[in-house]
């Protein structure tokens, strides 16, 4: 398994050929064309001492500037050729989105992957794309009784704005959480399917709407009950 280190590194380098060059990627994110080459060569920082990996700040800007999903750089873009044609791998990682208080972000690779059929996957998950869709886990009951903890949530991650109402993934200070969005003359409605008091809603208003950060939208999700 690839470290993500490892594998930002090889996305970088891919965001490189994709702008033209170091120099023009580094235009795009705001800093020197030095900065954009210390980080693919993996140089030890003067200033700190420690190898200048690509930090979380760093990988949000790169996939912003070149319009990739957010977590795009985390995620291992090599082509699989074992995988046969009709076929498609949907990723599981490791990240929990809180229907609840939350859950810290902490970008992983990916687990384990499962192989599906591509047209099952276009027709159930509710994709046009199929390779976006990843897989993760629900926690906390603040979606009950739609969705219950530790379900699994099949997430559309090039969905990283609001397209209509649903269930989305949203980054709220640093934590993951599942929350039903809907908008009603301009204000879009962050939502706790729970009837609980505890569960408050809040609201964005249409100038403060491209503070909501969207992390994908949960197209299908699957409940894991005990058999017994």
């Amino acid at each position: 398994m690839k470290l993500k280190n490892e594998i930002r590194l090889e996305n970088l380098r891919a965001l490189i050929s994709e702008a033209g060059n170091q120099a023009k990627l580094a235009e795009l994110i705001g800093v020197a064309p030095s900065y954009i080459n210390t980080l693919t060569k993996q140089r030890i920082d003067n200033a700190t001492g420690k190898s200048k990996g690509i930090g979380e700040a760093t990988a949000r800007k790169l996939e912003t500037a070149m319009s990739k999903p957010f977590g795009w750089l985390d995620q291992d873009h090599s082509y699989d050729e074992s995988v046969k044609d009709g076929y498609i791998e949907l990723e599981y990682y490791d990240i929990r989105s809180s229907a609840g208080p939350g859950s810290v972000v902490d970008y992983v690779p990916a687990i384990s992957k499962m192989l599906v059929l591509e047209d099952w996957a276009r027709e159930y998950l509710k994709t046009i794309e199929p390779k976006n869709i990843r897989i993760i886990n629900n926690k906390g009951v603040s979606m009950y009784p739609t969705i219950n903890d530790g379900d699994l949530l099949f997430v559309d991650i090039s969905c990283n704005r609001y397209d209509g109402d649903g269930i989305y993934i949203i980054l709220d200070d640093e934590e993951l959480k599942t929350k039903r969005l809907i908008k009603e003359d301009g204000i879009i409605r962050i939502i706790s399917d729970n009837p609980s008091p505890a569960y408050k809603e809040k609201t964005v208003s249409a100038k403060n709407q491209h503070t909501l950060m969207i992390c994908g939208k949960v197209r299908r999700y699957f409940a894991l009950k005990d058999a017994t």
